[in-house]
């Protein structure tokens, strides 16, 4: 159709936007462990942060969810998703410029009021036509429940932009807001999205009888971590000496939500047990280690709640990081790499993708031993010059994706281009 989107060009942006961003993490990490006084290291981890999360996560999950609805023959509001998507992006960019020379100042801060006006109006387009899809609902109530949590997640960008503007002085209001803004992203957003790609994903080689059972599996993870969405905001300032009955709140909505993630189990054995041989092994690879990192990151979640590991996980910055590392690569990034190539049917070298899993883990080792170093744990010798080394592993892993997957889409598409011509000119009368 004239109107359709071509999710696969949108996808080389977004990947393009993937390692753009690693290479603003090795410049974040060639400064930590040598000089580069011309480098702002606040203004650049602003700008690092706000583009993971626009240019290159929220941006991908927008593809996927139009990919759906374009599957399901759904293009009612392609024109204004068009819109949307350039309008999302150029905010991005501008972001990332802006706040790499600016920091916290009026500029990037409109900007990301735009993108936050932007991802509105996707919410609102977006569930009308979820609405339209009537033979996989419990499907649609993962996207749903992710575009909710999706719009929530924006207080905690406009409380964190006024703090950082009007120069707030407690520093609690300032972490609350950003943590209000990761939980909701991370463990709302981008999860239920995901989680609904991937029923989705299995549900396209089920046969009819596992169909059923497959939708049982979907709905009994779907509403413990639907319930548990809001009240396990509260595990992430568990720090703040919150009163007994908030701290039983947490520590009930931690035990519903490791519950929750029991059925992935099930998942994971349906999808490799179904006819999925024309997954390439480093496909399966990615959902297998994403989907296997949700479930430890969930377990972290529930053992956050006993104090001294809680005093460890946040009173260590090497922890923090790796954490969010954790959820932003481990999780969502493996996930979506994976999901790339199954939609637009275009391998990544494998090669790249073993480097870049390498990299991924030996960074999170190097940061894991950094944060258990006050317990007395031995300490890794160099550890910034090994994370260094790690920032550029991905980063180059990254560039040869980006690379190939551009080069592979122009031949596709050309190839695609000269069928649909043969095609007209046989049917031609």
């Amino acid at each position: 159709m004239s109107n359709s989107i071509s999710t696969r060009k949108w996808f080389q942006v977004s990947i393009f936007n993937f390692s753009l961003l690693a290479l603003f993490g090795v410049i974040l990490r060639y400064k930590i462990s040598f000089p580069l006084p011309e480098v702002n290291q606040k203004y650049l981890l602003n700008a690092h942060s706000n583009f993971a999360f626009s240019g290159w996560v929220s941006l991908s999950l927008m593809i996927f969810l139009i990919y759906y609805l374009q599957h399901n023959h759904i293009f009612r509001y392609n024109k204004i998703y068009k819109i949307v998507l350039y309008g999302f992006t150029f905010s991005a960019y501008g972001m990332l410029i802006s706040f790499i020379l600016l920091g916290y100042s009026i500029i990037p801060i409109t900007l990301m009021v735009l993108s936050i006006l932007f991802s509105y109006i996707y919410i609102v387009c977006c569930w009308r036509d979820l609405s339209l899809v009537k033979d996989t609902p419990h499907i649609s109530s993962w996207f749903k429940t992710g575009l909710i949590l999706w719009g929530i997640s924006s207080i905690g960008t406009f409380a964190l932009a006024y703090l950082m503007y009007v120069r707030y002085p407690v520093k609690d209001f300032y972490l609350s807001a950003m943590y209000f803004f990761l939980h909701f992203q991370y463990n709302g957003w981008f999860i239920f999205v995901c989680m609904g790609v991937l029923f989705y994903l299995i549900g396209m080689t089920a046969s009819p009888a596992s169909m059923a059972r497959l939708i049982k599996i979907s709905r009994a993870t779907y509403l413990p971590l639907a319930i548990s969405a809001a009240p396990t905001f509260l595990l992430s300032i568990i720090w703040m000496e919150l009163p007994f009955y908030l701290n039983l709140i947490a520590w009930i909505f931690a035990i519903v939500q490791l519950v929750a993630i029991l059925p992935l189990t099930k998942v994971l054995k349906a999808f490799y047990r179904h006819d999925n041989s024309i997954l390439p092994y480093p496909v399966k690879l990615l959902f297998l280690l994403s989907t296997a990192t949700l479930t430890f990151k969930i377990t972290l979640q529930f053992l956050s709640m006993v104090p001294f590991l809680s005093h460890i996980a946040f009173g260590s910055r090497a922890i923090i990081i790796g954490y969010l590392h954790l959820s932003f690569v481990g999780i969502i990034s493996f996930f979506l790499l994976g999901f790339i190539q199954m939609s637009t049917k275009i391998n990544f070298p494998r090669f790249a993708i073993y480097s870049f899993i390498f990299g991924f883990v030996l960074q999170e080792l190097v940061l894991l031993n950094q944060g258990l170093q006050g317990v007395g744990l031995f300490a890794v010798p160099h550890p910034n010059e090994i994370l260094f080394s790690c920032a550029i592993i991905m980063w180059l892993s990254l560039v040869i994706i980006t690379i190939s997957f551009v080069h592979k889409s122009k031949i596709r598409t050309a190839t695609e281009s000269a069928e649909a011509l043969a095609l007209e000119e046989v049917s031609a009368p």
